[in-house]
This record gives structure tokens, C-alpha cells and sequence, in this order.
């Protein structure tokens, strides 16, 4: 086995998180579904080894060999069908914005190739990872691709970078209403903004923002009782926790840390 993560170039640093490599042996014992949870990051990923199955409403769809996954609100169940190669691009949550201005509401949900999204560009993008040798070499293929995009796409530091940086610093904890007080905006215009560049409601980004807080804490064994963890993070009530813990992860915290997710860690931050 074998994940790690490598940061971008300084350009790019605002955009983007960090890159990440995932490769596991064929003989490797993956095949049970795992359980991805949202992160309020957008992912660019590249499949050079076997394709991984999405579960999705009963069906199962087999992924693009590259893709953008969009935003997601609730968990998601992948499957590895053999060997694992995976190299992708985890964006900030409106880090893709710039290098690809649509609406990101349309993106909520959806894993779009890559070559439906650039063209050609993506197209000779795709092969050229697929056919890459080592990881350092696509990397920097990737860094090249974005670092040109950025050149010819003119970017602003926007409303929503700040609302975004406000939202980490209160790890979730703060209404949508002071949010667009401190960046200067109605709360209709923020919002249709926000959703625009990120794809998800404030309030939706807000929540994922402060179950990771949590899942965080948890990970590292500061459990002491639902209760007391619902009064850390400002939850309502342990109910109130309980009930955002479900709507993500599809289970009650419980029942959640009585399982080993063997792939869910790397895909979840």
C-alpha cells in the first residue's frame, strides 16, 4: 500500500489543497464497499490502475478513467475491482471556480470526465497521465495544465474566499447572516454567490466544515461522550448532533467508530 500527499506549487497554493497518489496491490483484500464523506472539497482524479465502482441509489456505476467529482452533501459508497492506481487534485471549495467558471451547482453530486470538461485539452491531459511513468512526472504535468489555465484566467480574490476563510477560523460555528455582514453582501446575493463558486448553500459547507472538526477529534480518541461532544462544536443539543452525524455518514457515531473503513481514511479529511 502506499498514499501520500504533495503540496503545490506557491501559485497554486490558493487553489488547491494538495495533490495525492493511492496505489494498493491487486491481491490486496478492498473489495467491500467504503464509505467517502463530504469534505467541502472538490476532487480531480486520474484512475491509471483498475477502475473503482460507485454505488449510487441502488445502482452501481463504473467511474470514469478521470473525472471531476463534484460537491456532496451525504456519504457516497466506492469500490476498489482490482489493482489501484489513483492520482488526484483535491481542490479548496471553490478552488476549481477559476479554472472553470460554470455554475458548480451543476457539478453537486456528479463525477464529469475530464474530457467532457476541457476538450481536447483534457483529453490530451488524460493521456498523457495515464501514460506517465511515475509520479513526480504527473504532478508536474498537472501543476503545468493549471499553472497555464490560471495565466489566461483572470482572478479576482473574491467575496466568497473570505466568507470561506471565516467559516474555518469558526470551524462551521457561525450563521449565514454574519457571514454576508462580514463580507459586505446581502444574504440573497451571498448565498447565490457562494453557491455559484462552491456548488453547496453556506449552510450545507458550514455543516460538513464542523463534522470534520469533529470526526477530527473523534479519530483521535478526545472522545469522552456524545454529549460533551455535541457541547464542544455547538450543536443544539446531542440529538442535534446525532442527527448532522446520520445525514452525513448514513450512521448513528455509534455504530460508525464500531467499523474499520480500510480506504475511507485517505479520501477523507
Amino acid at each position: 500500500m502506499f498514499y501520500k500527499t504533495f503540496p503545490p506549487s506557491h501559485d497554486l497554493s490558493k487553489f488547491i489543497k494538495f495533490f495525492w497518489v493511492l496505489e494498493l496491490d491487486a491481491q490486496t483484500d478492498y473489495s467491500k464497499n467504503e464509505r467517502i464523506f463530504p469534505d467541502a472539497c472538490v476532487e480531480l482524479i486520474f484512475h491509471y490502475g483498475d477502475l473503482f465502482k460507485k454505488h449510487k441509489n441502488g445502482n452501481v456505476i463504473l467511474q470514469p478513467r478521470s473525472f471531476i467529482h463534484g460537491q456532496i452533501k451525504s456519504f457516497i459508497e466506492i469500490e476498489a475491482t482490482g489493482r489501484t492506481g489513483m492520482i488526484g487534485v483535491r481542490f479548496f471549495p471553490n478552488g476549481l471556480y477559476p479554472f472553470l467558471k460554470l455554475n458548480h451547482g451543476l457539478l453537486v453530486g456528479e463525477n464529469l470526465s475530464v474530457r467532457d470538461v476541457w476538450g481536447s485539452e483534457g483529453e490530451e491531459l488524460e493521456d498523457k497521465i495515464l501514460n506517465s511513468s511515475n509520479i513526480e512526472s504527473r504532478i508536474q504535468l498537472l501543476e503545468s495544465f493549471f499553472l497555464d489555465k490560471i495565466k489566461f484566467n483572470s482572478y479576482e480574490y473574491s467575496h466568497v474566499d473570505n466568507a470561506l476563510k471565516i467559516m474555518y477560523s469558526q470551524k462551521g460555528n457561525i450563521s449565514i447572516s454574519e457571514l454576508s455582514n462580514s463580507v459586505n453582501l446581502s444574504k440573497r446575493h451571498f448565498e447565490r454567490k457562494f453557491k455559484e463558486e462552491v456548488g453547496l448553500s453556506p449552510k450545507s459547507i458550514s455543516r460538513i466544515i464542523r463534522f470534520q472538526q469533529v470526526l477530527k477529534e473523534l479519530e483521535q480518541n478526545k472522545f469522552v461522550s456524545l454529549t460533551k461532544t455535541a457541547h464542544d462544536f455547538s450543536y443544539h443539543d446531542q440529538a442535534h448532533f446525532i442527527h448532522d452525524f446520520k445525514l452525513i455518514t448514513g450512521e448513528n457515531p455509534k455504530s460508525y467508530f464500531a467499523k474499520h473503513q480500510h480506504l475511507a481514511k485517505y479520501f477523507n479529511t
